[in-house]
């Protein structure tokens, strides 16, 4: 964790208004770049089952991380991996998916700032 000198030069650098609302953004920030990165190796492993012939990740699984935030991660690996493309459900859902991430991300963040 940052000490509180820390965060008060990242909040003077970004011109945030509070220390409180700078360290909840950080784990905002945080979270989404984790469901990202979870979001993007499910996928490939999906992708390395299908190949196989092994046992697959179930479709609700990769919608679930998709919708908790996961959807960008999703769709680099789907473009990365050439897989579930064709899937009508994950070729329009998954973007439909990522529009609402980007919203609620920016719901937060105004509620941080503005409360």
């Amino acid at each position: 964790m940052l000490s509180r000198e820390a965060w008060l030069a990242i909040r003077d650098f970004l011109g945030l208004p509070h220390v409180r609302a700078t360290e909840t953004f950080f784990i905002y920030i945080l979270y989404f770049i984790i469901i990202n990165v979870i979001g993007y190796f499910v996928m490939k492993v999906d992708k390395e089952r299908a190949r196989a012939g092994k046992n697959r990740i179930p479709e609700n699984v990769l919608f679930s991380i998709s919708i908790l935030g996961g959807s960008a991660g999703t769709i680099i690996a789907m473009k990365k991996s050439r897989h579930k493309k064709k899937k009508r459900s994950f070729s329009v859902g998954i973007p439909v998916m990522l529009v609402f991430n980007v919203i609620m991300l920016a719901f937060l963040i105004y509620m941080l700032y503005m409360s």
